[in-house]
């Protein structure tokens, strides 16, 4: 399966296995350039997505726009994340966590990274549900998102099925966002 430390369909990671559930949406993350690893071999798929990495995540799904406008918050200090984060903030995707900080370095939580996709869907025009069932989200879902996590629920980006939004204040791993971007590819 691997050949000199790297695996025959190209991804770098010795992290990340075929026989990974989320190995498929993790290469197709890294084919579409996503996301990187944290490594030049490594993918990290457990560790939690910050939310700079998330913002920067959404900034190259969008083709890394030019962008205009500046950010005010005082917690931003490296330049691989500044361009992502402005973009994000000026287009309406997130906001910071306070009026001078964005918090780069916490993790994403699961109902934040539903709001943000949901607002990047938004800018997108593809915020319709195609789902004829109701989903009733957890009580454990904050009012503030209960919207957007019940659009990703309805429309498989998180599995209705499974406990990814029994616990919506969990950080958002790797693994679970790269495969939460690769449904939200596939919606029509």
């Amino acid at each position: 399966m691997k050949k000199g430390g790297t695996f025959q369909s190209g991804l770098p990671f010795t992290d990340v296995f075929p026989e990974d559930e989320f190995y498929d949406a993790v290469a197709y993350c890294y084919q579409k350039n996503y996301f990187t690893g944290i490594s030049a071999t490594g993918f990290s798929p457990e560790s939690s997505m910050t939310r700079a990495m998330f913002a920067s995540v959404l900034y190259r799904m969008a083709g890394a726009p030019g962008v205009t406008g500046t950010v005010s918050f005082t917690d931003l200090n490296q330049s691989w994340y500044q361009n992502a984060i402005a973009w994000a903030v000026n287009a309406g995707i997130t906001s910071g966590t306070s009026d001078t900080t964005f918090s780069p370095n916490l993790p994403v939580t699961r109902e934040q990274a539903a709001v943000f996709l949901y607002r990047y869907a938004m800018m997108q025009g593809r915020t319709d549900t195609s789902s004829s069932f109701e989903i009733q989200v957890s009580e454990a879902v904050s009012g503030w998102s209960e919207t957007q996590v019940e659009w990703a629920l309805q429309n498989d980006i998180f599995e209705w099925d499974s406990e990814t939004m029994e616990s919506p204040k969990e950080s958002a791993s790797r693994e679970l966002l790269a495969l939460a971007l690769q449904r939200y590819d596939a919606l029509n």
